[in-house]
């Protein structure tokens, strides 16, 4: 049984894949295995996360994330490497999301009545984040459909274009219910909207690592408050304690009302709200007491942070040309991103965990 070496910038995707599926095969996986997406250790430096739901968006929007948080603050991991292959089992190619891996504890492991400091910890990312703005399109950056929990069983399926584009969204849904709401004041930012426990790696220098960028895009800030109830129902030293010490710190008052807005939205194929959402409903929301909002704020809610930086010498792709059949979500046969060119080197050569048979 011969290994292989390889190298993550150089090395073929068909080499690439088959190093991927054989470490499947190995039972290499990290984390949890989510239907369309697995998620692989390949060497003590980098991981995978692939499948048909792993998309350009993501990555793209993962390396946004590294460019413009504050290390110090919240580790996010490097991005090496995307690209995506054809798929004869589905009508959607597989995608690969080649990344720094990550050890130490997620922060599911962790007794939360021992680490107090986490809470206020996980908030302060929360509040960090949240001052992170990158245009005014709503969505994945760079273009893609929203992915997550207040998208409803099937997704948005629809790239939004403007603040107007997502606002009329809502609007169709909240009009079963004689409510409305209106996005006009507040900023885009970037949120990551799936901020579960599983999702926050505690290293070794007690900063944690936010991964899995598959949600995540710019959306008003209250956005992020609004998911983490329906991520956690059923953990309570993390859900309540979190949402109680961000609202705190970041002075929701008004987004409050639209927190309670956001989460009756319909799903377009349902004539009721999805089942996630209703425990936050059943507290407190009824239309009463979110039938209107004010107009204007008193200042910006969130702040530009400097300003972006120079992606001119690396460059993300533009549209490509759809494959047959795929004219409304236009992928090309294989699409490949070199994601990132940080000045810390990546190893020449990685000799992977695994032993790879018939390679």
């Amino acid at each position: 049984m011969e290994a292989i070496t390889w190298d993550i910038r150089t090395s073929s995707e068909e080499t690439l894949v088959r190093i991927c599926e054989e470490a499947k095969k190995e039972n290499n996986l990290i984390g949890n295995h989510k239907q369309g997406a697995s998620v692989v250790k390949l060497s003590d430096d980098i991981a995978v996360k692939f499948g048909h739901r792993v998309k350009a968006s993501e990555a793209r929007t993962h390396k946004f994330a590294r460019q413009n948080a504050d290390p110090s603050i919240v580790h996010i991991p490097r991005v090496y490497r995307f690209f995506e292959r054809p798929d004869p089992l589905w009508d959607c190619p597989t995608g690969y999301l080649f990344m720094e891996y990550v050890p130490g504890s997620t922060l599911k492991e962790l007794d939360l009545d021992e680490r107090t400091d986490i809470i206020p910890q996980v908030a302060q990312i929360i509040a960090h984040l949240g001052k992170i703005q990158g245009g005014q399109v709503p969505g994945p950056i760079g273009g893609g459909y929203p992915e997550g929990y207040l998208w409803g069983e099937h997704g948005a399926n629809v790239n939004f274009s403007s603040v107007s584009d997502l606002n009329a969204w809502l609007n169709k849904r909240l009009v079963l219910q004689d409510m409305s709401i209106d996005l006009g004041g507040y900023p885009l930012v970037l949120c990551h909207l799936d901020l579960c426990r599983r999702n926050m790696i505690l290293r070794d220098d007690n900063t944690i690592s936010l991964v899995d960028w598959g949600c995540a895009g710019l959306y008003p800030r209250f956005y992020e408050v609004t998911t983490l109830s329906c991520l956690s129902p059923y953990d309570e030293p993390y859900e309540d304690p979190l949402i109680e010490a961000t609202t705190a710190l970041l002075g929701l008052t008004e987004e409050v009302n639209c927190r309670l807005l956001v989460l009756p939205a319909y799903d377009i194929d349902c004539n009721e709200t999805p089942r996630h959402l209703l425990p936050s409903l059943e507290n407190g929301a009824s239309s009463d007491t979110v039938e209107s909002l004010p107009d204007q704020h008193n200042g910006p809610l969130s702040h530009t942070v400097g300003s972006l930086p120079d992606q001119e010498n690396d460059p993300l792709p533009d549209t490509v040309e759809p494959l047959p059949g795929q004219e409304n979500d236009p992928l090309p046969d294989t699409v490949e991103l070199l994601l990132d060119q940080e000045n810390s080197p990546l190893p020449d050569t990685i000799e992977p965990l695994l032993d790879q048979h018939n390679i």
